[in-house]
Parts: C-alpha cells; structure tokens; sequence
C-alpha cells in the first residue's frame, strides 16, 4: 500500500491504460479484418500441425522470412503472438486481441520511463497518461492488428539503449529484432531509426563511450535487413518492395503521358517529366500526411472513427507548446524527436503508386513524437503559470481531455461499430447463424468468394481443431470451388451451382437466389441486406424486428443465446 500512495499517478495511469483498452471488448471491435484472419488460421494450424494451412510453411520458415502461398508479404511475429494466446486460450475473437491489448498496456508504460529518461518525472507521467488516453492508442490496442506491438519494441529498444551501459547495450538487439518483425509497414525505417538512437545515445547519453557495443547493435541490424532482402529477391513473388514509392514506380510514366496530353504543346511542356511528378506526389503524400484534418478531426479509412481524428483537437495546442519548450529547455531531445518525426513519415510518403491516401499504421513513429511533444507541452505550460493560476490551469486542462475522452468513447463505442469501415460485424454474425444451423440442418453458403467466407467463418466459430485441421487445410490449399467443406456445412461460388432445397443457404448480399421464406442479416451501415436466409430453421418463429435497435450486449455476438441472437441481429 505504500508503494502505491507513493507512485499513485503511475497506478492510475496503468488502471485508465487497462480499462480503456479492456471496456467492452466483448463487443467492440465488432470483427477482425479479412488480413488479420489470414493469421489468425495459419496461426491456429502452426500450432495443431506445426505448419501453415498450405503445409509448406513452418514457424522456423516464418522467421527466415519465407511466407505462406497466396498470400502477400505479411509481419513475422503476429503469428507467434498469437499462437502464444491461442495456445493458452484457445482460437476465438477476443483471444485474438489479447496480444495488443498487453502490449498498448505496456506501451503507456514504456512511454512513462522513456519520458522520465528524456524529460524528467513529471513529463513522464504526463506522457504516460496521454499515451493511455490517446484515441489512436485506443483503438489499435483494441484490434490484432500490427501497429500495436511494433510501437512497443521501438519505444522499449530506444528506454534499453538510453538506461543500460556496457554489455547491457546488447538486450536492445533483440527487442529491435522483435520490432522489425511486427510490422511490414515499418521496415523501411528500421535502420535509420536504430542509427539515430545510437547517435543520440553514443553522444549526447555517454559521452562518447561503448563505441564497441554499439557497432554492434548496428551491425545486427545491418545483417538482419540484408538478410531480410536477401529473402525477399530470391522470391519476388511474395515480395512487395514494388509498393515503395520510387521515381522508378510503373505509375510515374503513366502520369507524366496524361499531363502531356491533357495540356497545350509547348516550350514548357517537358517540365511535365517523371522527377517534377515525383516530387508533386511526394509533396501531396506528406500534406495529406500532415493535414490537421486528418490528425485531429477525422482519421482515414483504416481508423474509421469519422467524427475523431488520431489526437483531440484540444491536443494541437499543447503540440505546438511542447514543440517550444522542448526547443528552450531541451535541444537535444529536439534533434531526437525532429529526427524521429522525419524517417516516421517515410512509410506513408514512399508508398503507393496508382493510390494515395492516408494509412494510419505507416506513421506510428509521427504518433508516439507527437504524443511525447503534447505531453511535455502539457508540462511546460503548466510550469509556466505561477500561483493559484496553475492549479486553475491544471484543472481546466483535467475537464477539457475528460470531455474528450468521453466525446471519443461515445464515437467509438456507440457511432462507429455501425458505420461502413474496415469491420465487418455480418460477417461475424453470419458465422454465428451458420454454426448454430448446421446443427439443425445442412448449410449450404453461397459467397462470391468462398475462400475468404470459409476462412473467416472457420475463425469466428472457431472451427479449427484437430479433427477438422486435415480437411481445412486440404480445403485452403488446394483452393478448388466446391471443396470448402466442414460437417454440415458447405462454402460455394454464387454462380453456376446447386443447392438442395432441403439445406438451408445462407447467401452473400452479392449474390442472387430466387426463393421464398427469407430471413436476412443487415449491413448496419445503411440497413440493406448483407446476407440473405433461405429454409430459416434456426430463427423460425422467433418474432425478429424489421431493424435492431442495438445496445452493447447485440453486438457481442458469442454471449448471445440462440433466442436472443436471432431477436436481435436477424431481421425479416
């Protein structure tokens, strides 16, 4: 008890960091994503047969930077995380999100130290608190998806380099190892983000001292990302170093063609060249990368809240006044943060070609610098105040991130789980239904692609043991039409096939069956039909709304019982 009175503004950083990012996570996220599914499968299927659903790829393969056929270049370690958690929990949705939500816990408190080492106690609470509130850190600690434990490695590697001396240098080797396996997004800047920690730390942290060490560390990670393209160019067919955005990329003489044409002959017209297009495209990423919009109001499509931008508006200030003081009091940590901000726009502003757009898990390094600077800033105008103004300062600041806090839970808690996004809530109710069903009857599923609907639907009904591993894995890798099969149930292209009037089909929204009968799951989003019920034995008699009315209970589909279920998600 002591401990905790005297570190309580840790305890509650740590207590708002776990109930933030563990509240209803029953119920929202609504679903994974179709990427994500590919590992959870392959994961699950490592785990019961010690490889891939293909059966050519093993856990030791993964490492060596060999990937599962037909499927793009994904990271290394969120196999291995969640094989952890699968192993102890069992394959299942929220299982699946353990992994992150730990590792975006141990990110507001690796933010805390970190802080602490750059910028003394008080900014590091501070820091830590706004990490553990920040909407971003919310949101990706609540998914499987990637960004989340590559955060973590980078800020850990950075807090071991800036506390250790000597041979204990050396642990950062393999908690950067662990980051530039986290995430393809990030390798790009995986060198030159471990050669400015190394700067900072050689120079500024220990005089000059443990040169030794520290070619080391670099060394490491020099053999590491050679090997890495090593791997990559032997089998260019998993490789996705064409998605990096270079004066070369096939889509900059296309462009520069089209301006051509599109414009007057003249003198000037070879000014319209591939290094000027280049240059625009780049210029036009990082604006779009940069725009306040995006940071503070709205987010992108990946981050589908909408109405709530990456940070809270109310955090553009304290940006800005972290920025200063940092410039007065810490020019050191300046050239660190304005290093860091620089290589973290590098994923977003070199990538794409025939798209562009903002994809948020690309600037998890802008993310973290910008969320150290606000939680200094906060800090430094604090100080600045003088008398009872800081305490009516201080609280002002308290009331003004509450009712942001709460503004956000609302969106995304209550808004957003029904609004068009990277989610796909049908989905996991239609697996719902299918599992319950085929207990009744037959189940035949018509899908415009079959493979994705037998794969998502094996995750969300956590179908995958080692009883159906054979006959799945036969299924995925062998990839032919009528054969994603399981007992009682049968996936099927919408086209050219024949159901059994006995069975009752569960149809894709894109595909089209004549038939009577019919009970149907929404898209929440706009209240059309995602799928379509034909021969409805489960959900018979059950008198079922026209639309739900939702609350938080509907949307944990696997705590609902069968009664309930169909009351509340199938409509008629």
């Amino acid at each position: 008890m002591k401990w905790i009175s005297k570190n309580r503004y840790l305890v509650l950083m740590v207590f708002l960091a776990v109930v933030l990012r563990f509240a209803f996570i029953q119920s929202v996220p609504v679903s994974s994503t179709d990427d994500q599914i590919h590992y959870m499968v392959n994961s699950e299927s490592f785990l019961t047969t010690g490889k891939d659903v293909s059966g050519t790829v093993s856990p030791l393969d993964i490492l060596l930077f060999k990937y599962p056929p037909h499927e793009s270049m994904q990271a290394e370690l969120p196999y291995f995380l969640e094989m952890l958690s699968f192993s102890i929990f069992g394959m299942s949705f929220l299982s699946s999100l353990i992994p992150n939500l730990l590792l975006s816990i141990g990110t507001v408190i690796v933010a805390y130290f970190l802080g602490r080492e750059l910028l003394g106690e008080k900014s590091g609470l501070m820091i830590g608190l706004i990490t553990a509130i920040n909407p971003w850190s919310i949101f990706i600690g609540r998914t499987a998806y990637e960004p989340a434990a590559a955060t973590f490695f980078f800020l850990l590697g950075l807090l071991v380099l800036l506390k250790y001396k000597k041979w204990q240098i050396l642990i950062s080797i393999p908690i950067f190892y662990a980051a530039f396996y986290s995430y393809i997004g990030t390798k790009l800047i995986f060198i030159p983000f471990i050669l400015i920690c190394l700067l900072y730390t050689y120079f500024f942290v220990n005089k000059r001292q443990f040169i030794a060490q520290y070619s080391i560390v670099f060394l490491s990670a020099i053999l590491l990302v050679g090997f890495f393209f090593f791997q990559i160019t032997s089998d260019p067919t998993s490789s996705r170093l064409n998605e990096i955005f270079l004066p070369n990329n096939e889509f900059i003489p296309q462009h520069v063609d089209i301006l051509r044409k599109e414009s007057i002959p003249s003198a000037l017209t070879p000014l319209a060249n591939k290094l000027t297009v280049y240059k625009d495209l780049v210029l036009v990423n990082t604006a779009n990368t940069l725009s306040p919009l995006y940071l503070f109001m709205t987010g992108d499509y990946f981050y589908s809240q909408q109405r709530q931008g990456l940070f809270y508006m109310i955090d553009a200030l304290f940006l800005l006044l972290g920025i200063i003081g940092v410039y007065l009091k810490h020019k050191k940590v300046l050239v660190l943060f304005s290093s860091f901000f620089l290589i973290g726009l590098l994923p977003q502003i070199l990538h794409g070609g025939k798209e562009f757009g903002n994809f948020t898990p690309h600037i998890i390094l802008v993310i973290s610098t910008f969320i150290f600077l606000i939680g200094y800033g906060i800090v430094f105008f604090i100080e600045e105040l003088k008398g009872r103004w800081k305490m009516i300062g201080g609280a002002v600041i308290v009331a003004l991130y509450a009712f942001s806090l709460i503004n956000f839970l609302y969106i995304y808690l209550t808004v957003a789980p029904i609004q068009a996004g990277i989610f796909n809530f049908p989905e996991r109710v239609a697996a719902r239904y299918i599992k319950e069903s085929s207990k009744m009857s037959k189940v035949t599923v018509l899908a415009s692609d079959p493979a994705v609907a037998y794969r998502n639907y094996i995750f969300y009904s956590s179908s995958y043991t080692k009883g159906t591993a054979t006959e799945i894995n036969n299924a995925l890798s062998k990839r032919e039409r009528d054969n994603y099969i399981l007992p009682n149930v049968r996936f099927i292209s919408c086209t050219g096939v024949t159901v059994d009037p006995n069975d009752t089909v569960v149809q894709e929204g894109r595909c089209y069956l004549k038939g009577s009968g019919k009970s149907r799951i929404p898209d929440l989003a706009n209240t059309v039909s995602s799928y379509t019920i034909y021969n409805d034995r489960l959900c018979r008699g059950i008198r079922k709304n026209l639309f739900q009315i939702l609350s938080m209970n509907s949307l944990n589909v696997d705590g609902l019982s069968p009664q309930n279920f169909c009351k509340k998600l199938i409509t008629e």
